[in-house]
This record gives C-alpha cells, sequence and structure tokens, in this order.
C-alpha cells in the first residue's frame, strides 16, 4: 500500500480519536508524567508515517489545523468544541514531542546554494 500525506494525516487523526477518552482532563494531557502520552504512544506516533517518519510532525500539524477549524465550526454546542480543543491540544504535544526525536534534515536552502 502506498502511503501519502493525506493517507498519513487520516491516520494520525484516527490513531487520536482512539487515543483520547471522551472525559480527560487537559492537565493530564501535558503533564511530564502523563499516563496518555506515554513513551509507547509517542513511539507509535513517530513510527505511523513508515519510510515517511520525516512527514509525521507535518501530518500532526495538518490534523491539529483540521480539529481547530471543525472546534470553530461547532461552536453553537460545547461540548464538541471542548473534545476538539483537548484532541488539538494532544496534537500540539505529540507534534512537539516527535519533532525533537526527528532527525534534523539539511534544508534545502543549502543545496540551491550550492553547498554540500
Amino acid at each position: 500500500m502506498q502511503m501519502t500525506v493525506t493517507k498519513l494525516i487520516k491516520r494520525v487523526r484516527l490513531m487520536i480519536l482512539k487515543l483520547i477518552p471522551v472525559e480527560v482532563n487537559p492537565d493530564d494531557l501535558t503533564a511530564p508524567t502523563s499516563s496518555i502520552i506515554t513513551p509507547a504512544v509517542i513511539q507509535a506516533f513517530a513510527d505511523a508515517g513508515g519510510d515517511f517518519g520525516e512527514a509525521v510532525p507535518f501530518a500532526l500539524l495538518q490534523a491539529r489545523a483540521q480539529f481547530l477549524s471543525e472546534a470553530k465550526a461547532s461552536r453553537e454546542s460545547s461540548d464538541p468544541l471542548d473534545r476538539q480543543r483537548k484532541l488539538w491540544l494532544i496534537l500540539a504535544v505529540l507534534q512537539r514531542l516527535i519533532t525533537m526525536r526527528t532527525p534534523a534534515v539539511r534544508p534545502l536552502l543549502k543545496f540551491s546554494l550550492g553547498g554540500s
């Protein structure tokens, strides 16, 4: 099966929806000793990209933007808005943690300037 960034974004969204229970305290999402965002969860998201591991932080950012957009669209009901904000928060935390683990890629600018 061919992996595309769009499929990766969908995969990340589904993983988040399965990970987060309906009722969760936002402080539990950002705590350093979180029982929700464990090292195994971070590794599972980092591995979700397969050969496109460098695209995982981008997919997390895109999924985060989609959840935020959905939260803004559902302002009339407080429950979905609260849930969307929690999803947005966990994606922000995961994106930050996974980005710190992703090996740096040489910038394209260096190649355009003739550097090696």
